[in-house]
């Protein structure tokens, strides 16, 4: 089994463990009831030490990025109060200078704070304002299709969306 059968092995487990559930799930949950299935599947399978360390770097990146860069605004903010008043927020800024964050960038290039430079600051203003309208559209568009589907339901007198679906698909 390669990564990318892992994956949609465990794409196909998430979506029937869900599904069994027969409502909301954690995903605690979901990873308890997951783990020894996939554990076992690992077990069995030929796997690449080298291919598995690229794995579990990019999902601990892909966790670890986003927090970073959600948390750049408090850390500068930080950084702020200690160029005012040095002697009350000295603890943790070295580490803070030291750490790594998104730039922004479309080729996810990262620097470590104390390397950042005016310019990275304002390209990153940027990309977030751009973030910001596409997420607004996306949540526009989101808003659109829910309220097609909830009309649809309340016309079905549907409860659950798969109420609806299976009205249709019997018809």
């Amino acid at each position: 089994m390669n990564f990318d059968d892992l994956n949609t092995f465990i794409d196909e487990g998430y979506d029937r463990t869900v599904s069994q559930a027969g409502g909301p799930i954690t995903s605690a949950d979901v990873r308890a009831k997951m783990r020894p299935e996939v554990s076992s599947a690992l077990a069995r399978a030929d796997v690449n030490i080298d291919e598995l360390a690229d794995l579990l770097i990019k999902r601990r990146l892909d966790k670890v990025r986003p927090k970073r860069s959600r948390n750049l605004k408090r850390d500068l903010d930080y950084i702020w109060d200690y160029t005012v008043n040095p002697e009350d927020a000295a603890q943790g800024i070295s580490a803070l200078m030291g750490q790594a964050y998104p730039l922004g960038t479309s080729s996810g290039d990262d620097k470590t704070l104390a390397l950042w430079t005016p310019q990275d600051f304002r390209d990153l203003v940027v990309v977030r304002y751009r973030n910001a309208a596409a997420a607004t559209e996306e949540a526009k568009a989101f808003d659109e299709s829910a309220e097609r589907i909830v009309d649809a339901m309340r016309l079905a007198d549907a409860a659950e969306l798969g109420h609806l679906v299976t009205e249709h698909i019997a018809a």
